[in-house]
Order: C-alpha cells, then sequence, then structure tokens
C-alpha cells in the first residue's frame, strides 16, 4: 500500500496549553513523549494507507511556560523541559 505524503506543523505553545488547562497529566504525558502520538498519527486516520512524513515541524518558544497546579505543588512549567523530547525525535 502506497504511504501518503503528509506534513506536521506544531504549535506547542497553544497545544500544550490548551491540554493543560483540560488535562495537565495528559499535557506532561504529550510534550514528554511526542514519539508516541506522532507514530500514532503516521498509522491511523487516513483512507489510503499509512503517512509518510515529508515535514516534521515544531515551533516552541524555549522561554514560554505555564503555572503548576496547586496539587503537583506550583511553580512553573518550561516549555525549555520538552525540547529534547522534540528535537530527538525522528517517527519517519
Amino acid at each position: 500500500m502506497d504511504r501518503v505524503r503528509a506534513a506536521l506543523f506544531l504549535d506547542f505553545d497553544n497545544v500544550f496549553g490548551g491540554l493543560h488547562q483540560i488535562d495537565p497529566a495528559a499535557a506532561m504525558e504529550f510534550a514528554g513523549s511526542p514519539g508516541s502520538w506522532v507514530s500514532e498519527l503516521r498509522d491511523t486516520l487516513t483512507v489510503a494507507g499509512p503517512r509518510r512524513w515529508l515535514v516534521l515541524r515544531c515551533y516552541m518558544n524555549p522561554d514560554g511556560s505555564l503555572p503548576k497546579s496547586e496539587e503537583d505543588g506550583g511553580g512553573r512549567v518550561y516549555f525549555s523541559k520538552f525540547r529534547r523530547a522534540f528535537t530527538r525525535q525522528d517517527s519517519r
């Protein structure tokens, strides 16, 4: 089966921030292991077969942060903490 050519452009700050408002634990999982959901996107939700990533880009403000919830001890979650997980990931 042919692979569908695809590109993924991720605005980390907005996706992580929106997910963090809904479910902080899910946001941390999303940010900490991008390989799992990138692989899932590659292999599912397409009619013509799995995707072949032509471009994978993540745009992140490394100085950005969000406040942690009180249950998590307060403080801040800095986006730079997740940079390495995204730069090391290759799920083509």
